[in-house]
């Protein structure tokens, strides 16, 4: 499917489709699985390069909806209401520009309105909480777009 697709950490599901997390390591390849086709089959997935992005929106360590940064602060999120190997489904927000110290974290954790991303080991003592449900849909952010799901 993708020759640049490996080293996944973590993965996600939203009903249907199955989403491997690129790791922190350098990985910028997501792919995506749809459960309703045969695991077998190369039509059954799909990739999305990251750092069409931007070159520093890659290395994710799990995800909760939302792409958690694993080093620097670029949380990452795909639109699933659209197509996912296009650009402007996905959006990034850099976490550092609601505070420095917002980055490197070490995983997340999605309560039904919030999206919590855990402090990392690296001396990051920042636990980040965003509203992903009040008001429905993404905040009125540059660079953010789309629907929750």
């Amino acid at each position: 499917m993708n020759a640049n697709a490996a080293g996944f950490l973590g993965g996600a599901f939203d009903g249907r489709y199955v989403y491997s997390v690129p790791s922190y390591g350098s990985g910028n390849i997501v792919a995506r699985y749809d459960t309703q086709a045969p695991f077998s089959h190369a039509t059954s997935w799909s990739t999305f390069d990251t750092t069409t992005l931007g070159a520093t929106v890659k290395g994710f360590t799990g995800a909760a909806v939302y792409f958690v940064p694993h080093t620097g602060g670029v949380v990452l999120r795909y639109d699933a209401q659209a197509s996912f190997t296009t650009t402007s489904s996905w959006s990034a927000f850099d976490a550092h520009t609601v505070s420095p110290k917002a980055g490197g974290f070490e995983g997340a954790v999605f309560d039904g309105e919030y999206v919590y991303f855990i402090a990392g080991e690296s001396g990051n003592a920042t636990i980040a909480r965003f509203d992903a449900k009040t008001p429905p849909s993404m905040p009125q952010l540059p660079g953010f777009f789309g629907s929750f799901l």
